[in-house]
């Protein structure tokens, strides 16, 4: 549902979906040995960003990117969070700015922003569980309440952070691909082992995938797909040799996917253009003509 602002047009809704370690690992992005169709539909009906890159190749520095639209000298998250690094006092977040400005603003799952997390300014928030299934539970049974809340709530960005595709991916929680079947990157050696760990990699991805495809649906059914920007990103690069903590491509380049709300009439097309982390935060403000 659309909320209308007291003296101008609807606001609109922002769901936010991110994930640790992906890079571009989606068959979107042209990696057909990659089963991620669920994002692939998304990219397809969306805007896909071929040239997104991180602000750094590691969490906490580039999520501080993404959502302050500073970059981390100047919004304090020189280092990961869980090692002593937090944002500096005058910093304000996405959901902080939006939260002053009339949205209802929601986290479920992973953040990587802080060791406190009451100070990213979310109106509410649940951080005790990171694992996909309970991030889709939780936002699911949100979205379904907001949909059938009486009259007109305020409009809302909900920020569901899934722990997926970060390191390890045991077998009992994502089934492996076929190790024969991935195609190796030509900066790392073709190895079994190598092949076995780009299996067990795909296998988180494609569980995660099948999880955002549960959120997708429910924006459907409430009919929240008409009013809501959906945003899918990654922080950084995977966690091979040469790629996540290293400034080549493979560490900085990141998978963004938006879908503009079907009211909004936007056509689908990809960006081939540059667009860093710190660009993110300031665009969609002006999206939502905040």
């Amino acid at each position: 549902m659309t909320t209308p602002r007291p003296d101008g047009p609807p606001r609109d809704n922002v769901l936010f979906v991110h994930w640790h370690d992906l890079g571009r690992y989606l068959g979107a992005y042209h990696h057909a040995d990659v089963s991620s169709p669920r994002l692939d539909q998304l990219a397809a009906e969306g805007i896909l960003f071929t040239r997104a890159h991180a602000t750094a190749p590691l969490c906490s520095p580039s999520r501080g990117s993404l959502f302050t639209g500073r970059y981390p000298q100047s919004n304090g998250l020189l280092g990961l969070a869980h090692h002593g690094w937090e944002y500096r006092a005058d910093v304000r977040t996405l959901p902080a700015l939006l939260s002053e400005s009339g949205w209802h603003t929601a986290l479920f799952g992973m953040q990587h922003e802080t060791s406190y997390p009451a100070r990213l300014g979310f109106d509410e928030f649940d951080v005790s569980n990171s694992y996909c299934e309970y991030v889709v539970e939780r936002a699911v049974a949100w979205l379904k309440g907001r949909a059938n809340a009486p009259g007109h709530p305020e409009p809302f960005l909900l920020t569901t952070g899934f722990f997926e595709t970060h390191r390890p991916y045991p077998a009992e929680r994502y089934d492996p691909a076929d190790p024969a079947g991935v195609d190796v990157p030509d900066y790392l050696p073709d190895t079994p082992d190598i092949r076995q760990d780009l299996a067990d990699f795909y296998g988180s991805i494609t569980v995660a995938d099948a999880a955002v495809g549960e959120l997708l649906d429910t924006l459907v059914e409430t009919g929240l797909d008409r009013s809501t920007w959906v945003v899918f990103l990654t922080d950084h690069g995977p966690a091979l040799p040469r790629a996540k903590s290293t400034l080549y491509d493979a560490g900085t380049g990141i998978a963004l996917i938006v879908r503009p709300p079907l009211e909004a009439n936007i056509a689908p097309r990809v960006y081939d253009d540059l667009f860093s982390g710190v660009d993110l935060t300031p665009t969609l403000l002006d999206l939502l003509s905040v």
